[in-house]
């Protein structure tokens, strides 16, 4: 019943907090992170709510890998290309799965999160980050971003419907 009542109170105080819009700071299972409230972002909702994102996903991804390449826990390089905020790297470093993270993010607002998430979990030797997109051509391309999910900005090559589904607009 407390489990209930504890969930329940968090999500009251997200709920409260959302009429603000201003970041919040919040210590999870997967580290420190400054996080927006004020948008409808899932990341964040998810690491406020339940204090993680994705980490059973996380989790049993790299009990597969290390199961397959025979190297042990706490070994190894995330190369995390769109790393938004950096909850990814950070998490696999925090939580003990690797040791080492190159972390790629274009958006500058998200880059500047991200930056300021490593700083906070003191991985600033640990986590390398770079501030860039990636494609598997050179090109100038634009920067689509999300005006509803900081995690949904991308680039295209190629700006016509037919290439997605066009579930979060982006068409548009």
């Amino acid at each position: 019943m407390s489990s209930i009542l504890h969930r329940l109170g968090r999500r009251i105080r997200y709920e409260y907090l959302r009429r603000f819009d201003n970041p919040t700071t919040l210590t999870t299972k997967m580290g420190i992170y400054r996080v927006p409230i004020g948008v409808d972002d899932p990341i964040s909702r998810d690491l406020f709510l339940h204090g993680e994102f994705e980490l059973d996903l996380i989790n049993e991804a790299m009990e597969l890998l290390r199961h397959l390449s025979k190297r042990p826990r706490g070994e190894g390089t995330i190369l995390d290309i769109g790393a938004n905020n950096g909850v990814i790297s950070i998490g696999m470093l925090a939580t003990g799965q690797l040791e080492r993270a190159v972390a790629i993010e274009p958006e500058p607002v998200n880059f500047a999160r991200m930056e300021e998430n490593v700083r906070l979990n003191g991985f600033d030797n640990d986590i390398l980050l770079k501030s860039c997109a990636l494609s598997n051509r050179t090109a100038d391309l634009e920067l689509e971003l999300s005006g509803s999910n900081y995690g949904d900005h991308r680039v295209r090559a190629e700006r016509s419907p037919s290439d997605a589904k066009d579930i979060f607009k982006e068409s548009e």
